[in-house]
């Protein structure tokens, strides 16, 4: 199931209601599991989200320590850590969760059809389908 997501903290500071709006959502895949955490040497829960196909976006990092804190009809929030420059000297983790709300079927096939009609825009127009 593919998810619109906006952020609602930046390095660890909550959002704004304005600033929290403005920003553009991103559409991805939630995925959570639990992995192996090299930083904390044990194993912890993962939320990633996953690239749509037909949709390439800048993706949030993962959220280490991820719990799925509400789960409603319209809407779901995950939180946990985000780390800023990993694998480095000067990695520091912040605060951070998803406000998620499902992709509607209408907006999935809206998307579909975009992406076809971008896709044979490129043909030449003696292969384009009728």
């Amino acid at each position: 199931m593919y998810w619109h997501v906006r952020r609602k903290f930046s390095q660890g500071a909550a959002l704004t209601q304005t600033l929290f709006a403005q920003q553009e959502e991103v559409l991805g895949m939630l995925c959570i599991s639990e992995e192996r955490d090299e930083e904390t040497r044990r194993v912890t829960r993962v939320a990633r989200l996953r690239e749509h196909p037909h949709y390439p976006a800048k993706l949030p990092p993962p959220l280490f320590e991820a719990i799925v804190v509400h789960a409603g009809a319209g809407a779901w929030t995950v939180s946990g850590f985000e780390r800023e420059n990993e694998g480095t000297k000067s990695q520091r983790s912040y605060l951070q969760s998803w406000f998620m709300r499902p992709m509607t079927a209408r907006e999935e096939i809206e998307l579909e059809e975009r992406f076809k009609a971008n896709l044979f825009a490129r043909l030449p127009t003696h292969v384009r389908p009728e």
